[in-house]
């Protein structure tokens, strides 16, 4: 592998991943993945919704198979 273009280098994925996993509520962060255009739609769209709804997205189902007792 090669990198080939790197158009947003203040926007590594470790930054994104410390942002979604590590510091999940900070909004001025989550503000900013979601307006990053090069950005998969998916992990946009992750960062707007919890923006929006102030809680972490449900991960039960997709890690372990099922959703979390209560949902």
């Amino acid at each position: 592998m090669a990198l080939v273009e790197r158009s947003t280098p203040e926007w590594s994925i470790a930054r994104i991943g410390r942002i979604f996993y590590i510091d999940p509520f900070n909004r001025d962060e989550l503000a900013g993945i979601a307006a990053l255009d090069r950005l998969a739609s998916s992990w946009r769209d992750y960062a707007a919704r919890r923006l929006q709804s102030g809680r972490i997205e449900d991960w039960a189902k997709r890690l372990e198979g099922h959703e979390a007792a209560g949902d």
